[in-house]
């Protein structure tokens, strides 16, 4: 049965538009390692994409600097061009998507949960628990025989947020493991171009 499409509330528009604000600062120094001819020349030209096409291998720039202080640089006329072009972007082949899960990990339980992205897809996310939680946030290939993984972060908090590139097509999400001797509820928030958000039995 298809489910119909929600209207996304004031609140999801604004996470939104303030994630995709945030990613350059969030991803920093991100790299997905360049392996063919897209040209860093052709980093700022418009490409179209069809949706559910795979971008090409990209350098991904980000960089910080004082908007408000900056001076313009100008063409021959004094016409202003633009300080940066292709930086600070990364472009998405997919419609935007969010999700809202509450996660609720007994005690001395543990339960997991992963956004399936593509290679390049984009991800901002958020959540909070009501109680200490040990979480590890973590990628792998969609088979996961090899024992090949990547770790974005990992620790104990009561919160955490932030953004991802997909470095590769998989399983990118959390782990929550609850040491204590009580249930503890976590609501995650996650709105990216991934294909879909799943619990993973362990």
């Amino acid at each position: 049965m298809t489910m119909p499409l929600p209207r996304l509330s004031n609140a999801t528009l604004l996470f939104a538009t303030l994630s995709a604000i945030t990613l350059g600062v969030l991803i920093g120094s991100a790299v997905i390692k360049k392996r063919n001819d897209f040209k860093p020349a052709e980093r700022g030209r418009l490409v179209d994409v069809p949706v559910g096409t795979t971008m090409p291998d990209q350098l991904l720039t980000f960089r910080l600097f004082d908007g408000a202080t900056a001076a313009p640089n100008q063409d021959g006329d004094g016409n202003p061009l633009p300080s940066a072009a292709g930086e600070n972007i990364v472009r998405a082949t997919a419609p935007l998507k969010q999700d809202v899960v509450t996660i609720d990990v007994p005690a001395r339980g543990q339960l997991e949960y992963k956004a399936i992205m593509q290679r390049g897809a984009s991800l901002v996310y958020h959540w909070r628990a009501d109680g200490p939680i040990y979480f590890d946030f973590h990628a792998h290939t969609d088979d996961n025989t090899s024992g090949f993984y990547t770790r974005y972060a990992n620790g104990e908090s009561i919160a955490d947020g932030g953004s991802i590139v997909a470095a590769y097509a998989g399983q990118h999400g959390w782990y929550f493991e609850n040491a204590g001797r009580s249930g503890v509820t976590v609501t995650l928030t996650v709105a990216g171009f991934y294909d879909e958000l799943i619990p993973v039995e362990l």
